[in-house]
């Protein structure tokens, strides 16, 4: 299994797909058409189906993507050496997204 990993962990490194996500031109991709057309469709579509949990998980991805993309959490490793006095918010928005997600999966129901 940690063989698995590891070539999995060269794929990712070798096409260099933690680069990509750094490097994202946010403003581009909302202003391209051919991400826009399908996003709103989704979006259009779980609307239609009235799927609110599905819209929250869409929502929820999309400000975890643009959190950790802001300079917070850029300074959170200065020259290697990870800044413990940053970390406890850091936990704290992972505990507040797990909690939300329970709650619309496990505590309240779409019907």
């Amino acid at each position: 299994m940690a063989d698995f990993f590891a070539q999995l962990l060269e794929f990712m490194n070798s096409t260099q797909i933690p680069t990509q996500f750094q490097e994202v031109d946010v403003k581009g991709l909302f202003t391209n058409g051919w991400f826009m057309l399908p996003f709103l469709a989704l979006v259009g579509y779980q609307l239609f189906k009235q799927a609110f949990n599905n819209l929250m998980l869409i929502l929820i991805g999309m400000g975890l993507w643009v959190f950790s993309g802001s300079h917070y959490v850029q300074e959170i490793r200065i020259n290697g050496e990870i800044q413990m006095d940053k970390v406890l918010p850091l936990v704290a928005v992972g505990v507040v997204t797990l909690g939300i997600i329970v709650y619309l999966f496990f505590i309240r129901s779409d019907d």
